[in-house]
């Protein structure tokens, strides 16, 4: 399960763009504010209702996503905290889509009734060079004949076994799935993998089902004693969450 976790990670990795992030920095500019203001609440008021642990351990999976809560679930202290870490991240989805499907109803119609009054001016894309892309690589390119799925998943397993180096050699102060990202990054950019790896190996819906079926089968977990405090503690958390993105998205909007 480790390796198929930090595979995905890899494969996130081989999806982020540096020239694109960078010409997207606002996007950027807003996501990571987003995730210092949540962080913030969390560790604040989080703190104040809920303990300095329970805050601690529910933070990283509001912000990270299922690898944060894998880390998480792996350093809590006691069980009741290990339910946690995974159940914030299965349940925050129940608040978060929501409100994201508010606030991109309400741009949408922003936008719609600016194209329709003739004030709308749509950003202008950079249109990229005709030349190929693959003699600005450092690694040589596969041949399109011997490329396979079988070769597709070896460079992330080859990625994936280099993360696990990198963690030992730090001394665990950065994380092995922190490593697959930054591999992942870095890799494309220099032509050792393919964007969309896992997509173009044919194993994407694989993967996230066997890791689904394991974030799930997590919350089995819970026995009867620990449910009352795992509710009490969801329940703050997520006011908590939801109440900093609905101040955040009336407070950080970039004019066009």
């Amino acid at each position: 399960m480790l390796i198929l976790v930090m595979m995905m990670v890899v494969h996130l990795g081989t999806m982020l763009d540096i020239q694109e992030l960078i010409d997207q920095w606002k996007t950027v500019v807003v996501t990571l504010a987003g995730m210092l203001g949540i962080l913030v609440v969390i560790l604040t008021v989080g703190t104040v209702i809920l303990g300095k642990e329970t805050a601690a351990v529910a933070a990283p999976p509001l912000t990270g996503g299922f690898v944060a809560a894998m880390m998480m679930q792996s350093v809590a202290p006691t069980e009741h905290l290990a339910i946690l870490a995974m159940a914030v991240y299965v349940l925050q989805g129940f608040v978060g889509y929501p409100l994201t499907s508010i606030c991109l109803k309400k741009e949408g119609y922003s936008v719609l009734k600016q194209y329709r009054q003739g004030t709308w001016k749509a950003a202008a894309v950079k249109e990229k060079a005709n030349d190929d892309p693959a003699k600005n690589y450092l690694f040589p390119q596969i041949p399109d004949k011997y490329k396979s799925d079988f070769t597709y998943l070896f460079t992330m397993v080859i990625l994936t076994v280099m993360s696990g180096y990198l963690d030992k050699l730090s001394g665990g102060y950065i994380s092995k799935f922190v490593w697959a990202l930054i591999l992942g990054v870095f890799a494309t950019a220099m032509g050792f993998i393919e964007k969309n790896v896992l997509v173009r190996s044919r194993s994407m819906g694989f993967v996230y089902t066997i890791i689904m079926m394991f974030v799930f089968s997590q919350l089995r977990l819970q026995v009867s004693s620990a449910q009352h405090p795992v509710l009490y503690s969801l329940q703050a958390l997520l006011w908590q969450c939801s109440l900093n993105k609905r101040r955040f998205h009336h407070g950080f909007r970039f004019k066009r």
